[in-house]
């Protein structure tokens, strides 16, 4: 699982949507000394900058709240208006890492 620490750039390119054209957005809260690989600056995959952790393969998680975002206006500020005016509703997870 490929979680991002920079939530302003995941809002923008990969919130993605259900059947239902709901845009889901899944943030999770990882504790001190969680098991990931940082890919900032990372050697091994390029050096990019990705702002970016690799969790263990079959991470899991627990969900603490779900918030249903129906208003466009509102919505803009979790995603872009460019992609916020495609979507019904927005759902975001509160999950942690367990």
């Amino acid at each position: 699982m490929s979680a991002a620490t920079d939530e302003t750039s995941v809002m923008k390119h990969f919130t993605d949507h259900d059947s239902q054209g709901c845009a889901v957005l899944l943030r999770i809260a990882c504790h001190a000394g969680a098991p990931a690989i940082d890919m900032e600056g990372n050697e091994a995959f390029g050096n990019q900058s990705e702002a970016e952790f690799l969790l263990p393969r079959d991470s899991a998680c627990r969900i603490d709240g779900i918030t249903d975002v129906n208003d466009g206006r509102e919505m803009v500020q979790w995603i872009p208006p460019i992609y916020a005016g495609k979507y019904k509703r927005l759902r975001i997870y509160d999950t942690t890492l367990l």
